[in-house]
């Protein structure tokens, strides 16, 4: 039959390119961008174009950045590749156009926008989604945070002569997993005189850890600082328990093995920043509210100092006990919170964060209070009278402290204990810096309880403060580098030991005799009654 022949052209739409998705990274971001941004540090601007359909040829992006609505640097990224993508692979730094944004760029203020094809390469029908964001530049949230000043004590343990190796030999190797993570541009870094203990020694399973780790919070309040206290030991076994920190409370102990002690240091300061254990692999008292299954990271993450990105499927966050870890989005939002502007004023109360170096106030001649409530047991160390700043609760708990004189009560504090994130069932710790007022009288008792139990220290009525140690207190050169103290311990629990060059606290001794490493010539010895100092003493002892 009739056969014919028809040619037929089928009118192809034009091509259409847009931006799906752009953001900065610093250490974790969400697709949608919204982590905000640390100033002082340099980020990582991705930026994900898409075609509208494959083998279009790939096209350079312009990115914008402006400062009260006047442009300050453009930038031409190039393609990384022939061809437009598609779709979105946040998996790979190959599929985003990537411009490294330096730290004195980012800083609050700054806003962006972003143009795909800026020279018009690729023919399209409608080139009004080519702007990113349509509706005007993006501000970015970015917010100037404080230093992360830290103090690391080297803890001697006197009961076996271990002393945590830390110094400017090897801070880095501390520093070096939070300046990779946590929400700080910078770090301002001191190092203590060498801090004596004479607990038993530290155990594996985590025996006697809370009581050094209380010592290095009185160890703080007397020397009336806000900066964080990081104890640094070396506990002299090679597994078990590694460290131990205040949840709130700038204050916390980890060991010196140079192959975790970064990563140990970064875990106990998020405890201090305010965070919990994030749930996985059986890390205890886990935050219910964390939003990722099993601990995961939730987002992709970026090490600048390696510039590889970390896998939300296979990283954990570092407040788990898993690994590989890094930080999550919800942990890094919520130290950033914890943390605060970089103009927070200092609170001084042991209850609530503290950000950077701010002036604790000024000095008052104050009654140190400290203590610690572990598996239902009351702990009431002895007192001593310091010259530092007041620090007192900030709010009502379910512990009450009261100092009592002949004719009533000198001051009662209602408060409660600051939780330690590894410690033992209801642990909390204490430590108090109680203005004196001598018009109240002779403090003759102090009593620590919860409405349950209490414990209690008292000085008999006939029994009148002052010196009456005599020869009791001996200070002695053992040779070029150490002192030793010696004293009665029958009739003075404990030994504030100062060197009096520095003001530093080199112990808070119990067993009648301690030896320490002064930087000066000259030691502060203040024996307690319990109560109060019974006796101070200073002495060249060399």
């Amino acid at each position: 039959g009739p056969s014919a022949t028809a040619t037929v052209r089928t009118p192809v739409a034009p091509a259409n390119l847009s931006i799906a998705a752009a953001y900065i990274v610093l250490r974790v971001q969400r697709t949608t961008g919204d982590v905000p941004l640390v100033a002082g540090f340099d980020g990582l601007l991705r930026i994900f174009p898409v075609a509208d359909r494959s083998g279009l040829s790939a096209t350079p992006v312009r990115v914008d950045f402006l400062r009260s609505g006047a442009v300050v640097q453009t930038t031409t990224i190039p393609a990384p590749g022939s061809s437009m993508p598609t779709t979105v692979d946040e998996g790979a730094l190959s599929s985003s156009w990537n411009l490294p944004i330096p730290a004195s760029l980012l800083q609050p203020g700054l806003s962006m926008r972003i143009t795909v094809d800026p020279d018009a390469q690729i023919a399209e029908g409608d080139e009004s989604d080519n702007l990113w964001p349509a509706s005007g530049p993006l501000n970015l949230d970015i917010r100037a945070t404080p230093d992360f000043a830290v103090t690391f004590v080297p803890v001697r343990q006197s009961v076996n002569g271990s002393v945590g190796d830390v110094g400017p030999h090897n801070a880095d190797s501390y520093l070096d997993m939070s300046r990779r993570t946590l929400p700080f541009a910078g770090d301002d870094v001191q190092f203590h005189a060498e801090f004596v203990t004479d607990q038993p020694a530290l155990g594996s399973d985590g025996s006697n850890w809370s009581a050094v780790l209380s010592e290095v919070a009185a160890l703080r309040a007397a020397e009336g600082s806000s900066r964080a206290y990081y104890g640094v030991v070396s506990p002299g076994y090679g597994g078990g328990v590694a460290g131990i920190g205040y949840i709130g409370w700038h204050i916390a102990l980890g060991w010196d093995r140079g192959s975790s002690r970064g990563s140990i240091a970064a875990h106990e300061w998020g405890h201090n920043f305010g965070r919990r254990h994030s749930p996985g692999c059986g890390a205890g008292n886990p935050d219910s509210a964390y939003p990722h299954a099993a601990g995961r990271i939730g987002a992709w993450g970026y090490d600048a100092a390696t510039g590889s990105l970390k896998s939300p499927s296979t990283h954990y966050d570092f407040m788990t006990y898993c690994g590989p870890e890094w930080i999550s989005d919800y942990v890094f939002e919520r130290v950033l919170e914890h943390r605060g502007p970089a103009s927070s004023p200092p609170s001084g109360t042991p209850s609530a964060p503290s950000t950077g170096v701010a002036d604790p106030g000024p000095p008052v001649d104050g009654l140190l209070v400290w203590g610690r409530v572990s598996d239902g047991e009351l702990v009431l160390e002895p007192a001593f009278e310091v010259r530092a700043p007041s620090r007192l609760p900030s709010a009502p708990g379910r512990l009450r402290l009261e100092g009592r004189t002949d004719t009533g009560v000198a001051f009662s504090l209602s408060f409660d204990p600051i939780a330690v994130a590894d410690g033992g069932v209801d642990e909390g710790h204490f430590a108090f810096v109680v203005p004196l007022d001598p018009s109240r009288g002779t403090l003759r008792s102090l009593h620590l309880s919860d409405g349950a139990r209490q414990t209690g220290r008292a000085r008999p009525a006939q029994q009148a403060p002052g010196p009456g140690t005599g020869p009791d207190l001996r200070i002695a050169a053992l040779d070029g580098t150490r002192a030793e103290v010696t004293w009665d311990r029958s009739r003075h629990p404990r030994a504030l030991v100062r060197d009096a060059d520095t003001g530093q606290v080199l112990a808070f001794a119990r067993s009648g005799r301690v030896a320490v490493e002064p930087a000066g010539a000259r030691l502060e010895v203040t024996l307690s009654d319990g109560l109060g100092s019974s006796d101070t003493r200073t002495a060249r002892w060399r």
